[in-house]
C-alpha cells in the first residue's frame, strides 16, 4: 500500500485511496466535521468501504459514474 505523500505525488489517484492512506497513517485524526458530529479518518475509511460494497451489490463497476447527493451531515 502506498502513502499518501506518493499518492499525492502521483498523476492519479483516487478519493477513496487516499482516504484509505490517510486512515493506515492517522486513524484517530479528524477527517470529517458535520452540524451532528466528527469522523475520523478509521471511521471515514468505513464508511467509504460500506458505500462502495452497496454500490457493487448494485451492479455499479468501475468506470461507471455515480452521482452523490447529500445533505450536511456525516451520515450522508
Amino acid at each position: 500500500m502506498q502513502n499518501s505523500e506518493n499518492l499525492l505525488a502521483g498523476s492519479f489517484g483516487t478519493l477513496s485511496d487516499l482516504v484509505r492512506c490517510h486512515a493506515a497513517e492517522r486513524p484517530a485524526q479528524v477527517a470529517l466535521v458535520a452540524p451532528d458530529g466528527k469522523l475520523d479518518y478509521r471511521a471515514l475509511d468505513s464508511l467509504v468501504d460500506t458505500a462502495a460494497a452497496a454500490l457493487q451489490r448494485d451492479g455499479v463497476v468501475p468506470g461507471d459514474r455515480v452521482a452523490i447527493v447529500g445533505a450536511t451531515s456525516t451520515a450522508y
